[in-house]
């Protein structure tokens, strides 16, 4: 990537694309993606680095709320790097970097990162551009290292236009939900916008392993779909595996499931028992009703030819008169 000049690379998506098809398939991405990680949450043996780039309005805080606000809290995390605390500038600039690297099984998020340690410092002449030529190499060592044990690590740059920056800085001044964003430093830094892109032209040459990723951001949709496209492809690359047991877990869930099958058993004929017993009941419920029916019938009937048989022999009594 020696090469590679920023002025050279569109800041917009290309022409004649489907916008609601670009919004379905990165929906449909980020379900594939926030599975991923709860499998690889699961698995516990490899971890995930996302390194998010880009000058002030680039848009990195809206990637990191589209596309992962719904991946389980307990395996994700996000930081933010920027002027170093009284307590970080007394270590070296990796130290507060290196504490914040996810563990195992975890996604962390580096919205802004230790290229900011570089960036800044040589656009502002802040340290000796020897000292600022060792962080290259003390980068790469620090990369190289988490690779090793077990971190997959992959870094976006949010390439936004000079005008398209303008247009969202001012936004922060004109919109009241977004007031909260502005920092007249902002500014200032839109000032050396062109020195920013020189430093970054060399991060991206000196610092390639793992590779660059960057993304057009002048459009929000089609930024937040090429970040997803390029970790959906960096999860299926990773294989993830779902946790086997050891053997002496693996006792254990044979035995619980064949007590819980034998549980079931019992339970299924409890079950059937009492349904055989309920529908006998119902069958005996049902003659002693119908044997009632016909004893109240037969009884009915009774008392019927009764009643006729006496009103026929008073019927035949002579009347007498008295006198």
């Amino acid at each position: 990537m020696s090469s590679l000049k920023l002025n050279k690379i569109s800041t917009i998506p290309p022409k004649g694309l489907n916008k609601e098809k670009i919004v379905k398939q990165t929906q449909e991405m980020i379900k594939k993606i926030q599975a991923y990680q709860y499998k690889m949450y699961a698995e516990g043996k490899r971890s995930l680095l996302i390194i998010l780039q880009g000058i002030d309005a680039a848009g990195k805080d809206g990637v990191v709320r589209h596309i992962f606000s719904g991946m389980n809290p307990l395996g994700t995390k996000a930081s933010s790097f920027r002027v170093p605390t009284k307590e970080e500038a007394s270590h070296d600039f990796l130290w507060r970097i290196h504490k914040e690297t996810p563990a195992k099984g975890e996604v962390q998020i580096f919205n802004r990162s230790h290229y900011e340690d570089i960036l800044v410092p040589t656009v502002e002449k802040l340290f000796d551009p020897e000292i600022l030529k060792k962080r290259y190499n003390q980068i790469n060592e620090f990369e190289a290292l988490l690779q090793e044990t077990g971190t997959t690590i992959v870094k976006f740059y949010l390439h936004i236009s000079k005008d398209k920056q303008k247009e969202k800085l001012n936004e922060r001044l004109t919109d009241p939900t977004k007031y909260w964003k502005h920092n007249i430093g902002d500014w200032d830094t839109r000032d050396d916008y062109d020195e920013y892109m020189d430093v970054y032209e060399t991060i991206f040459a000196k610092c390639d392993k793992p590779e660059w990723h960057i993304i057009p951001a002048d459009k929000n949709r089609y930024k937040v779909y090429q970040v997803s496209k390029v970790l959906l492809k960096v999860f299926e690359d990773m294989n993830l595996k779902w946790p086997q047991l050891s053997p002496d877990q693996e006792t254990a869930y044979l035995k619980a499931k064949a007590e819980l099958a034998q549980r079931t058993s019992d339970e299924e004929r409890e079950r059937y028992r009492m349904k055989w017993e309920a529908k006998q009941a119902k069958k005996v419920a049902k003659k002693e009703a119908k044997l009632a029916e016909k004893q109240a019938e037969k009884i009915e009937k009774e008392r019927k030819k009764l009643e006729k048989k006496s009103k026929k022999e008073q019927k035949n009594i002579p009347y007498k008169i008295q006198k």
